[in-house]
């Protein structure tokens, strides 16, 4: 019903609510109430609380509204509000029936729009009669800005207004902020409320002077000092890692959209060095370095970690929040358009001005333009993350020290390298030890293993350089078959999660040769059969470093061409036709494009229908699973080899 009544809600509640059907509306509201105050000084903005707002308006007046605004959703509205509803209570003993008879329901998901409708009518005529202010709301947060006279002749007319439907402003929670010192605001109706020369918080965002405004955004920052600390302690790093990327990094995402980067600039150097620091700890290191750290801030996709730094996430915040709001808010109030022009595009005159454009370039590379950000702004923000994101790792591959260090740069991109990073590990399948999960991170970073120190030689004799590689292709303890095995065997689940005929090297499966693939498949409904050859290759083997350092995938590429000439001459008793399909994964995680195609087929005989998981679920199941197997063999195999030469004493 919410979605089917979206156009009308947002039709309907234009120019005044911004809580409902409005996209971004929350940055909108703050972008115009920033502007209000910037175009002229002597206005005062008044921002009001009022008291358990959802679960005090009458219901009557709410019918009254929907009966008159929204008669289409009458009946249902009627249903759910006309009775009291029981609402249960227990503590200690038995329990006590309460009749819930004003207010929304809580949970209701036509709640906002529901309670919008009931003090729409009082803002509209509040606005109406007072046109020289502006009245803004947020769902039960209502904020008006013009001059001081008018603004607080205005409040007293929503109080009494507000009071008929069961709302009750509370003085000491609203605010009036000044920039000035007017002789308004000592009347009756202000000296209840506080009054602040400084600054204020509305949704979130700090308004006023620059000072305020550093100090709260600072404060936010160094808040997430607390939640740091707890991740460095909780001892499981899979799970600190996924807690540090969702829970922390984006705690100043919104004040990188509403607040000036060069406001912002003390704030997000102070969470960045948070981010680094419990990222650097979780790693066990005291300091990984610029190098590994400019590669871990990096999105997941193109080999980093995701732990995106909000110095230079808040310039593209802050012009993709802005080229929505410009194209908005001139429909609201056409008298914005000379103060928006000035702001994107600058007036030397004054210094607060063209703080847009300055941004703008900053954030996007030189050969972009402003016209073009504003004409496509949907997800802009994605855009301009991704294209810097891109020019940062296209950057580092250029200026790589050697073939291995590009090689490694580019596998790092592929589908699925980096799926063990989202894995969230609800199963033991899922789960990565803490030294097994640091382990994988340095050799994405690059960074040389645990071992560097005291190992210099494998104990078949060959030199080792920290990087890990030898140990993960060295023959001697049988290592890589190991690894190759459990590879096999994960791929053998996902055939049995979907009930697919599957055997695990049949012997005689060929009627020329005697080499047997990993699984055969057969599949009753097509009458085909399938064999799959799984592999594991890595981008520094001497006969692929150079091809991989330059294009992406090719050691992936050359594994399945060598696997697909093995099988070509192969004959199934019977003169029977089959298909060989390559499932390769490159040690980085990076998937070979056979084994990204067949998951796909998988996928599709995948179904909620039968109690199985959807075909998307499929998908990001399977993948995270083989990613974190993947993971785990690099691990088991390397620590082996570690014990191994330390039990041989080289």
């Amino acid at each position: 019903m919410c979605m089917q009544k979206r156009s009308d809600f947002a039709n309907f509640f234009h120019p005044l609510q911004h809580g409902v059907a409005t996209d971004g509306g929350l940055e909108m509201l703050v972008h115009h109430v920033q502007l209000l105050l910037e175009e002229d000084c002597d206005r005062i903005f008044v921002k009001t609380d009022v008291k358990n707002a959802f679960n005090s308006v009458h219901r009557q007046h709410l019918l009254e509204q929907v009966s008159s605004r929204h008669p289409d959703i009458l009946h249902h509205v009627s249903q759910m509000y006309s009775k009291p509803s029981s609402l249960l209570f227990q503590q200690g003993g038995s329990p006590v029936i309460i009749q819930s008879e004003e207010g929304i329901h809580q949970g209701d998901p036509l709640g906002p729009a529901l309670f919008s409708t009931a003090i729409h009518p009082i803002l509209s005529d509040l606005q109406n009669s007072n046109t020289s202010i502006r009245v803004l709301a947020y769902l039960d947060d209502v904020f008006m800005v013009g001059l001081p006279q008018d603004v607080l002749s205005a409040l007293d007319d929503l109080r009494p207004a507000f009071e008929a439907i069961g709302l009750s402003i509370a003085n000491h929670k609203c605010k009036i902020y000044s920039g000035l010192d007017s002789p308004c605001l000592s009347s009756n109706t202000a000296s209840s409320i506080p009054v602040t020369s400084d600054g204020t918080v509305i949704l979130g965002t700090p308004i006023g002077r620059d000072d305020f405004i550093f100090a709260s955004c600072d404060d936010t920052a160094k808040s997430g000092s607390q939640l740091c600390d707890k991740l460095v302690d909780l001892g499981d790093v899979q799970s600190a890692m996924l807690l540090l990327r969702y829970c922390h990094v984006p705690r100043l995402n919104h004040l990188a959209r509403t607040v000036s980067p060069a406001l912002l600039l003390p704030a997000a150097r102070i969470h960045d060095s948070l981010t680094r620091k419990t990222f650097t700890l979780l790693m066990g290191y005291e300091n990984i370095g610029d190098k590994p750290w400019a590669q871990a801030s990096l999105p997941i996709r193109v080999g980093g970690f995701g732990m995106t730094p909000l110095v230079s996430l808040s310039q593209c915040a802050f012009v993709s929040s802005w080229a929505h709001s410009i194209k908005e808010l001139p429909n609201y109030f056409s008298s914005l358009n000379q103060i928006l022009d000035n702001v994107v595009h600058g007036d030397h005159g004054d210094p607060q001005r063209g703080s847009i454009a300055q941004a703008l370039r900053e954030a996007v590379p030189s050969d972009k333009q402003l016209e073009d950000m504003l004409r496509n702004k949907s997800k802009l923000q994605r855009k301009l993350t991704q294209d810097l994101a891109s020019t940062a790792i296209t950057d580092m591959i250029m200026i790589s020290s050697c073939d291995r260090e590009a090689a490694r740069l580019r596998s790092l991109q592929g589908k699925g390298a980096g799926a063990w990073i989202n894995t969230i590990p609800t199963s033991q399948k899922l789960a990565l030890e803490s030294r097994d999960f640091r382990l994988a991170a340095c050799m994405r970073l690059g960074l040389s293993m645990p071992f560097k120190g005291y190992i210099q030689r494998c104990d078949c004799g060959v030199s080792l350089d920290g990087s890990g590689y030898h140990f993960l292709t060295c023959k001697w303890g049988g290592g890589p078959v190991w690894s190759h095995e459990s590879i096999a065997a994960v791929w053998a689940d996902c055939l049995r999660d979907l009930h697919i005929h599957h055997r695990r090297e049949p012997r005689n499966r060929y009627s020329n040769s005697n080499d047997r693939p990993d699984i055969s498949v057969f599949d009753c409904g097509s009458g085909s059969n399938v064999d799959l050859d799984i592999s594991l290759a890595h981008p520094w083997s001497s006969e692929i470093v150079s091809s991989a350092a330059h294009t992406d995938g090719a050691a992936a590429l050359k594994r399945e061409e060598k696997k697909l000439t093995k099988y070509y001459k192969q004959l199934l008793p019977g003169g029977e036709s089959f298909t060989i399909v390559p499932l390769v994964l490159e040690h980085f995680g990076r998937w070979g494009k056979e084994s990204e195609c067949y998951l796909q087929q998988l996928s599709l005989r995948s179904t909620d229908d039968l109690g199985r998981l959807n075909r998307a679920e499929f998908l990001l199941q399977w993948r995270q699973r083989i990613s974190v197997q993947l993971q785990k063999c690099n691990a088991k195999v390397i620590y082996r080899k570690v014990e191994g030469v330390l039990r041989s004493g080289k």
